[in-house]
Formats: C-alpha cells, structure tokens, sequence
C-alpha cells in the first residue's frame, strides 16, 4: 500500500533536522505533477511543482491561514518553479486535511494547466467551508460516516491504533480500509427489511483490482432512526477515546475536515440506532460491475446489490486477518 499523506507528513517531521529535509509525495503513475512536502520553522509546508513558463503569470485565490507564493526552489530543482504553500495558522488539522484534499484531486492531471485549476478547485472548496462552517450533511452521508466510523473503531480495538492509517474513506475512488494485500469497502443502509445498498463505482467491488489484492471484503452497517440513538459526532469522540497517539488523532480529526465535519462545531440532524451487520467476502461470483465487462466508453457506473440475496457470499470477520 503507497503511503497516505499523513504518514508522510509524519515521516517529514520525524526525518527533519533543522527544517531542512524535503519529501516528494507519490501521486500516481497516471500524474505528471510533482508535489514536495516539507517544514519552514516548523511549519508545515506544500511545493507544487510547475515549469517557469507555466507560472510565469500567477493568478491563484488566496485563503485564510495559507501563505501562498511563487518560489524558485534550487535545492529541488533549479529548472522548475514552485506554488508555495505554508500553514499560517496553529491548525494543523485543517492543513493536514487540505493537504490530503489537493493530492487526492491531483492523482490523475496530466499537465500543468489542470495541475494549476486543481489547486484553484480545491481552494475554493475550503473558502466556501470556512464561508459556511455549519454545512449539514445529508442522511446517508450522517449514516455512511457512521458506519466507518465504528467500523475503524472495531478496527482499532482489535488490531491497535496504528490502523487508523489504513482509513482512506474520505479518499476520492479509494475504498474505504486499504492494506497492502486486503481492502474492505464499507456500507449502511437504514432497512432491516428488502435491505440493498449504493456501488459507487466499477473498481469498488472489482477483487482483481489493482493486481496486488489478494482479498477484498464487504461490510453493511443496518441502522434505524431513534430519537435516544448515536450521532456521528458520538461515533467520532468514542472513536477519539481509543486513540491515544496525538499523530494518528490528527489523522481522524484531518479526514473529518475533509468531509467538512469539524466535531467541535458541527450539529448534526441524525440519530441512529445499530441493528446489525452483515459480512461478505468478494470473490468470483459474486455478483458485481467491473471495468472487465464495461465498454471503454462507459466508465463511472453505480449500482445497487441487494443483500438478501447474497447470503452465499457471507463469512465471519473475526477470521479475517486484514494484511
């Protein structure tokens, strides 16, 4: 499994001496863009790599507690420029979350041109929350975060707090739990009766995808509405409580921030009561939509499975050992 941005961030701060070390974070084979990151008086800092040229008119929006510039960066290349970008703030959650937000948009740009509409993209995506802090989310995502939540929380007390780095929910076109051989996708639904859930995608169930998984699960969390039941931000603190590492808080705390849920300011409208669980492994046969049997043309393909007829597919998860 390719680092996440936050352990390379950690990694950044356990290798920097006297703010001098510089990290290139890996994209994807598909990018052409270049990301570093770094520390400038113990600052957090992102240098997004571009061609002289390319910048050589700078029109990008600023945002509060961002310092942002253009640089020449000898010490990485002399031949290129660099969109500088500094937390100016003590909030490292939020810049951690900004950080994970502009990799995870940049996974696929292959030019300079899209790398500099992401980052515009992505900054008027923050603007707009900060704007906005008391956005709502809307039931199914209340209840779909929920079910990570205390999916991660099981997760936690069972294999230890470090898991916590495997949670890539929040990652756009990952799924939610990815370890270097397994992965586990994770859904809800509010029906214990003709119970089906939303596929989002062709490679969510693809178990041949990519070609270094060897298993791939599938667990749905049945809830139902109670006036007395949990709310996500419950579901958060609990989580928090079995977390004791400051690094991997900041990480639950940092992809909250992505979602737009800050857990000391957002109110949410839902509450949920846990019915059950039901646990699936993915494996041939299992009834999906795949790139394999797609056209080329179409791509971005969502459905819906229904779970009673999949009661073939069920295993235990308490066997499951996620490597």
């Amino acid at each position: 499994m390719s680092k996440t941005v936050f352990e390379k961030w950690i990694e950044v701060e356990e290798k920097s001496v006297d703010d001098n070390y510089i990290l290139e974070y890996y994209l994807s084979q598909k990018t052409k863009t270049r990301i570093y990151f770094s520390l400038i008086d113990s600052s957090k800092v992102i240098y997004l790599e571009f061609s002289k040229e390319a910048l050589s008119s700078y029109d990008c929006p600023d945002l509060k507690g961002l310092d942002i510039s253009v640089q020449d960066v000898n010490v990485i290349s002399p031949e290129k420029r660099y969109i500088v970008i500094k937390n100016a703030t003590n909030n490292n959650e939020i810049f951690l979350a900004f950080s994970s937000s502009l990799c995870d948009a940049l996974i696929d740009v292959d030019s300079y041109f899209e790398t500099f509409n992401v980052l515009k993209a992505v900054i008027k995506e923050y603007k707009e929350y900060f704007a906005n802090p008391n956005k709502i989310l809307s039931q199914q995502e209340e209840q779909g975060l929920c079910a990570e939540l205390l999916q991660l929380k099981y997760l936690v007390e069972k294999f230890g707090e470090n898991i916590v780095i495997n949670w890539q929910g929040p990652r756009r076109n990952k799924r939610d739990f990815v370890f270097d051989k397994t992965a586990l996708e994770v859904k809800s639904t509010m029906s214990q009766t003709n119970t089906n859930v939303l596929i989002s995608n062709e490679n969510q169930l693809d178990c041949n995808y990519p070609d270094t998984l060897k298993a791939l699960y599938l667990k749905v969390f049945i809830f139902e509405s109670m006036d007395d039941g949990f709310t996500v931000i419950d579901c958060a603190n609990q989580l928090l409580d079995c977390v004791q590492d400051v690094n991997l808080k900041s990480v639950i705390v940092a992809n909250l921030l992505k979602l737009k849920v800050n857990i000391n300011t957002y109110k949410p409208v839902c509450k949920f009561s846990l019915q059950g669980t039901r646990f699936y492994e993915i494996v041939d046969g299992f009834p999906k939509i795949t790139k394999a049997i797609l056209s080329s043309e179409i791509f971005d393909v969502k459905y819906r499975l229904k779970l009673d007829a999949l009661k073939q597919f069920e295993t235990k998860e308490d066997e499951v050992v996620y490597e």
